[in-house]
């Protein structure tokens, strides 16, 4: 029988190789710029084949961008714009067609509002459409939020200024894209606090809506950390969402605060961003709950909390649940406190069920992405 010698140097060697043949890959990291802002994108393992649409703020020079990057993080599209314009929810909105919002900055019409917005269609290259049927009228349009019906109509969001008690309504316009308003709500009627105010207050801040499978719309209410169910067209409240009327069991923060977005799941849960904060805690996250209208309870079956270095996102934010079960989350603005920071925060991080980073962008500095979608591809 032959005999095999083997020196301990040997058998260190082939240890080290079978270790390393069991160690996870690298992942993949690209480094690039948007309008002369630098980011770095990493993707640990293969998801979904898309492209991610987002709006990318410089808030230390106040350039914002719209920009498209593939699964690979490659700058497919990349249109910068002048540091009094800001640029909001950029996203496929109909077959074949994007859009995108800017706002303006000092053209005021009233102090609660920032300045004059417009909606802006794109074609499936990313070039502008023009003209086509845009929203306008006496109510103002809100940089917020377009949500698609299944008759293919688009639901807009305005603001409309009352003289006499200093309120801002939010109003729902739905608009046939070929030949404008079809019909509209106002908050006005059903969900305005008791007593006005002495200066203009925006009481909701409507800032995302959703078309339920129900033809209904999930409208989120951020000032008022509310999301609310409308049936529609009739515009009747059905039910209003919020840790003043409802109970929030498996939640260790016992409800939301602030929200940015709110969606309705297939299988009827509610996905939103939690920006947090207002004596609750300073944390934001990205929160699943499943809904017992009648009982009035939203049961939490998942969360996922901002990165500890930055646990805290004081304004805007997105969530998306892709079609493999990961989540995709827009972290919306960086703290004040990375002001000229040197810090690498997140921009946006999918996460699969475990909150396991899938793929993510981050950049150094003080920065906004007001939300992020992916468009998935074959």
């Amino acid at each position: 029988m032959r005999q095999y010698n083997t020196s301990r140097a040997a058998l260190w060697a082939l240890a080290l190789a079978a270790a390393c043949a069991r160690a996870p890959e690298p992942p993949f990291v690209r480094a690039l710029t948007i309008d002369g802002s630098s980011y770095e994108y990493r993707s640990y393992r293969p998801s979904v084949p898309g492209r991610f649409l987002f709006t990318p703020r410089n808030k230390e020079t106040g350039v914002s961008a719209i920009a498209a990057l593939d699964a690979d993080g490659e700058v497919l599209f990349d249109r910068p714009f002048p540091p009094d314009v800001i640029t909001t929810d950029f996203k496929k909105v109909e077959p074949g067609r994007y859009g995108y919002f800017t706002t303006v900055m000092g053209e005021l019409k009233e102090d609660a509002r920032r300045g004059r917005v417009t909606y802006h269609f794109l074609d499936q290259a990313f070039r502008d459409i023009d003209p086509r049927p845009l929203p306008n009228g006496d109510a103002e349009l809100d940089e917020h939020d377009v949500a698609r019906l299944r008759n293919g109509n688009l639901i807009f969001i305005f603001y409309r200024e009352s003289p006499g008690d200093g309120l801002i309504d939010a109003e729902l316009q739905e608009w046939d894209p070929k030949d404008g308003k079809v019909r509209a709500w106002n908050s006005k009627g059903s969900l305005r606090p008791r007593r006005g105010s002495s200066r203009v207050t925006d009481y909701l801040h409507a800032n995302s809506v959703e078309a339920d499978s129900d033809g209904g719309l999930i409208l989120s209410c951020g000032a008022a950390s509310e999301v609310v169910k409308i049936s529609w067209p009739e515009g009747k409240v059905l039910w209003r969402l919020s840790s003043r009327t409802w109970k929030f069991p498996d939640d260790p923060l016992h409800g939301f605060r602030f929200q940015h977005t709110a969606k309705r799941l297939s299988n009827g849960n509610i996905l939103m961003f939690d920006n947090g904060g207002g004596g609750r805690g300073d944390v934001s996250r990205a929160v699943e709950y499943r809904l017992d209208e009648k009982a009035r309870t939203a049961t939490m079956v998942w969360e996922r909390r901002a990165p500890p270095e930055t646990p805290f996102r004081p304004a805007d934010g997105s969530v998306q649940r892709l079609s493999n079960g990961n989540t995709l989350i827009g972290w919306g603005e960086m703290p004040s406190a990375d002001r000229g920071g040197t810090r690498r925060i997140a921009m946006f991080t999918e996460v699969d069920r475990d909150g396991g980073v899938v793929r993510e962008l981050t950049s150094v500095g003080y920065r906004n992405s007001y939300r992020v979608a992916f468009e998935e591809t074959p």
